[in-house]
């Protein structure tokens, strides 16, 4: 196989994981010729899930909702459906775990509801105790009226614990941290209004 081959099949995975949108409460729906209209008072924010540390990598959980809370303290909701993460998968995959139209202003970090968590061990899954109460990730953000906005969550490596039977998820949220020029490659979905930026190393998206 070539080189140019071998570069196709993960960008086509690449442009299909980027593209194919996962609407929130708040998006708009598309029009008769299967468009998203353009954005015009609103604004976007676009979550990506940081592939999980090697620790990580026997827990599965079970999220319900996620939020943008803005500097109101009022909830943009930005998870339509609950979503299922499993470490398995997520070592090494970057994952696009939201989306939503919103209003424009100043954010001040998000809300998430975890449902459940187990972790894989010899004898079997084994379930763990979450938080009853949302998770709320402070992080000061804006959201630009017609532009998209890109957030990047990570699961630190210090929350599995061999030792207890308790999810304390340690989460960090990060804003958009673009590589070198020539490193970067742009993945293009003109029906629904959106160019995802990606790091041609590693095939995971740093923009949109």
């Amino acid at each position: 196989m070539g080189r140019g081959a071998r570069h196709i099949v993960p960008l086509l995975l690449l442009i299909s994981a980027a593209c194919a949108l996962q609407p929130g409460s708040g998006s708009p729906g598309l029009d008769a010729r299967g468009y998203r209209p353009a954005l015009e008072s609103e604004g976007e924010i676009y979550l990506y899930l940081q592939p999980f540390p090697a620790e990580a990598s026997r827990l599965t959980l079970s999220i319900t909702s996620i939020a943008a809370v803005r500097s109101d303290g009022s909830l943009e909701p930005l998870l339509e459906s609950p979503a299922e993460l499993v470490g398995t998968g997520l070592v090494s995959a970057q994952k696009r775990l939201a989306s939503a139209v919103v209003p424009p202003g100043s954010y001040g970090g998000l809300s998430i509801q975890i449902a459940s968590a187990s972790v894989a061990r010899e004898q079997g899954a084994i379930d763990l105790l979450v938080p009853l109460e949302p998770v709320h990730l402070a992080y000061e953000f804006t959201v630009a009226r017609r532009r998209a906005s890109a957030l990047f969550l990570s699961l630190g490596a210090e929350t599995m614990l061999e030792v207890t039977s308790r999810l304390s998820p340690v989460l960090s949220l990060a804003e958009p941290t673009r590589p070198l020029a020539s490193l970067l490659g742009f993945a293009t979905a003109p029906a629904r209004n959106v160019v995802s930026v990606f790091n041609k190393h590693s095939m995971q998206v740093v923009d949109v």
